[in-house]
């Protein structure tokens, strides 16, 4: 199955399935659109841009305790989680029963909420759980019992749901792909430096406290604990690497479901299908073979006390804050690990962050509703049309790119969806159930069940190219490759990114980047597979092509030369899109920028002139501070560069930046080599 989306900013890099995402500080002061105090005045701009543009603000806003980074980003993401957390307490107090949505949203903010309940019901809802397992008696029981936690919403050994076809993306297929692990990706489990064996050492010690609060004895649980990373690494030599599934092309293998038998002969794959209720099907697209050919004999040579450690270790990490106080603690101790997180997250945030994650749709309703300025989707609506003819005009001038390929490159462009502020149809709730009495646990089991049995009834049907795959309340955006659509959420449709009052050098070196950057990745090393129909096909001339990967490998080369941490350095052809998506975005949101009265008046204001805002505006919604763990954990696992290289790393491919800077030719900033796509 492939990725979805390419968001503008990474989500949770720790991909322990008992963890929620990166942590987010309390109520705090939003920041102001190119608030001069920002800038660090003793820094000149050509020697360290983003030192000059952010030093001001990462010096007066230090990490808070319980969080592993804290930026701009952060900073607007946590005050509409601030918002929301207010918002609901209100609803909680005096319900809105106008939307029944409203209800659901309440009711289970309100059982999270309820944390004397959840401690004195104990982990008795997790037992009954666990008693299935316990009571597995043979191997053919285990493998039966995997369908069952898979459709209980744990996917368990491998993920299994619906997938655009790459060939056909107007229906949706059943997809196989490789999964369970508990650390962010395979390299953590393949590397040999002393680092990633500590860590392989920590979680092992983890899930053995995990079990023994579960009611194992100490013994038992240091076995199964060992028994479980064992089958883990296993997968993982099995799995392919975080650059091996950027590969579209690689990730797209439908086959007979009698090939998918093949390649694990003693898993029943027909009957596993039956049983979590997936729609009948002849074919499957099986994202990375290899991985299933390693599964087979997890799965038929494990000792079957082991395959059920596992499962129970499975079920355990899918019980999040429904679970008493020790088992979040404890599962707070190892994401210090990965993080360097000094304390715990409130828990308002953890369960306003629940409920978002459970019904994205949902609350992204009451969000629109209650704190989202009417006419704000209007004007994005605009931005969005300005950046996107501006794109459509480079297309036409760039002198690497032939006419056969510009023409279906703008082609794909026109037919690119804009999906701006909320969904015109979101999620159909109504078969969800959460009392207004209702244990959290229950209410968790319930919301991971539906929303699994959502996804599969999608297989063998027309694909919804209208869905949304995050809330309107994220502070985030992402391109839709097979969708070939653009979303930007309301939660980004603020300060610093956008704000009716700023002049527009800022709106745009904020939105007009992010907007940029989103249609670009339409055109990425990713993006670029598909067509305009969101068709896995090759619609460029072997020559463009040719110079397009060429152009790729000189963005490629110099995010490897960036050290992130210690011995770590970014993974140039790990973060290749989403560089090549920065540097188209802030190119094309610059000569957007400049059909604008206020670029062609080049009046200055606070000592800046518009060029110079528009690129300061640019550096400013990356300002951020992150601790050296998190920062090693996002250069191992993630396709997004780290702020500071995204800033530096960006202008320094950028010929007008030094002009609007005055920057000479052997300034730090500016590259001997430029890389140029757009």
């Amino acid at each position: 199955m492939h990725s979805r989306v390419s968001r503008l900013l990474p989500g949770a890099a720790v991909a322990l399935s008992c963890l929620a995402g990166p942590a987010i500080a309390g109520p705090a002061e939003m920041s102001k659109p190119l608030d001069p105090a920002s800038f660090n005045k003793t820094a000149e701009a050509c020697q360290d841009f983003y030192k000059f543009a952010t030093g001001g603000w990462t010096a007066a806003h230090p990490i808070p305790a319980h969080l592993s980074r804290w930026g701009s980003f952060d900073q607007l993401s946590e005050n509409n989680l601030s918002n929301m957390h207010e918002l609901l307490d209100k609803l909680v107090a005096t319900p809105d029963k106008s939307d029944p949505d409203f209800m659901r949203v309440t009711n289970y903010y309100k059982a999270c909420m309820d944390e004397d309940r959840v401690e004195k019901e104990g982990d008795a809802w997790l037992q009954e759980q666990l008693k299935p397992i316990d009571a597995l008696a043979d191997r053919p029981a285990i493998l039966t019992e995997i369908a069952k936690l898979q459709a209980a919403g744990i996917p368990v050994f491998f993920s299994f749901g619906s997938t655009p076809d790459g060939l056909d993306s107007d229906h949706e297929n059943a997809g196989v792909g490789q999964g369970g692990l508990s650390l962010p990706n395979r390299d953590y489990y393949t590397r040999t430096d002393d680092k990633a064996k500590m860590i392989r050492e920590k979680l092992v010690s983890h899930i053995a406290k995990m079990f023994a609060l579960a009611g194992e004895d100490a013994m038992k649980a240091d076995t199964d604990a060992k028994s479980v990373m064992d089958i883990e690494m296993q997968l993982a030599f099995a799995s392919r690497t975080p650059i091996e599934l950027r590969d579209p092309l690689k990730n797209y293998n439908l086959m007979p479901v009698s090939a998918l038998q093949g390649l694990s002969p003693d898993f029943d794959w027909t009957g596993f299908m039956k049983a979590v209720d997936s729609p009948s099907v002849d074919k499957v697209d099986v994202g990375q073979p290899d991985f299933v050919r390693g599964l087979g004999p997890v799965l038929a040579k494990t000792d079957p006390a082991a395959l059920k450690a596992y499962l129970r270790w499975n079920v355990i990490g899918s019980g999040g804050n429904a679970l008493p106080k020790r088992f979040v603690d404890e599962q707070f101790e190892f994401t210090k690990l990965l993080s360097g997180a000094k304390e715990q997250r409130p828990r308002w945030q953890r369960c306003v962050r629940a409920v978002k994650s459970a019904m994205p749709d949902a609350v992204g309703k009451v969000f629109v509703k209650n704190l989202v300025p009417a006419g704000t989707k209007e004007r994005m609506v605009a931005l969005v049309h300005n950046v996107r003819q501006t794109l459509r005009e480079d297309i036409q001038d760039l002198d690497w790119m032939g006419p056969p390929t510009k023409k279906l490159a703008t082609a794909k462009l026109d037919k690119m969806t804009e999906h701006i502020a909320y969904p015109d149809k979101p999620i159909d709730y109504s078969a969800l159930k959460v009392a207004d009495n209702a244990l959290y646990g229950d209410v968790v089991r319930a919301a991971m069940k539906f929303e699994q049995h959502r996804d599969l009834k999608k297989i063998g049907k027309p694909t919804d190219h209208n869905e949304w795959h995050m809330s309107a309340m994220e502070t985030n955006a992402y391109y839709e490759p097979s969708d070939n659509s653009i979303t930007f959420p309301a939660g980004i449709l603020f300060a610093p990114f956008f704000d009716v009052k700023a002049d527009d050098a800022v709106n745009y070196g904020g939105i007009g980047v992010v907007i940029g950057h989103e249609m670009t990745h339409g055109f990425d090393d990713q993006g670029r597979n598909y067509d305009a129909k969101g068709n896995l096909k090759d619609w460029w001339t072997k020559e463009d092509s040719d110079k397009f990967d060429a152009r790729g490998k000189c963005i490629a080369d110099e995010y490897d030369g960036f050290v992130a941490v210690d011995d770590v350095h970014e993974q140039g052809k790990l973060e290749e899109g989403e560089a090549i998506a920065d540097l188209g975005g802030i190119v094309i949101a610059h000569r957007a920028f400049l059909k604008t009265p206020e670029a062609k008046a080049h009046k200055s204001i606070d000592g800046l002139t518009p060029d110079q805002r528009f690129y300061a505006s640019f550096a400013q919604i990356w300002s951020q501070n992150i601790r050296p763990e998190e920062a090693r954990n996002r250069a191992m696992s993630d396709p997004h560069p780290l702020a500071n290289f995204r800033v530096i790393g960006t202008v320094g491919n950028v010929p007008g930046f030094a002009t609007a800077y005055q920057c000479g030719p052997t300034s730090p900033m500016v590259r001997k080599e430029i890389c140029k796509i757009w």
